[in-house]
């Protein structure tokens, strides 16, 4: 099976986010459910929203090499 993480680095990170993400919801629901009800929350759209700009960021990348590969290509074709 293959690992969706890019490399060990990047996995053992994961872990160590997880970890304190439920961390930090375990002491804010000590402290109150609610606020950790709203600690979850924030975290959940935070980890949504950096998820998001990781994907966006690849997409916009992509899409320049793909505009720069068409490119050379048609300036290829066009002289030969």
């Amino acid at each position: 099976m293959e690992s969706p993480f890019r490399s060990e680095e990047a996995a053992f990170r994961f872990l160590l986010i997880t970890i304190g993400a439920f961390a930090l919801i375990v002491v804010a629901s000590w402290i109150s459910a609610a606020l950790g009800f709203l600690t979850f929350i924030a975290l959940s759209a935070a980890a949504a929203r950096s998820t998001y700009a990781v994907r966006a960021s690849r997409c916009r990348w992509q899409c320049r090499c793909g505009e720069r590969a068409q490119r050379l290509t048609s300036d290829r074709l066009r002289f030969h």
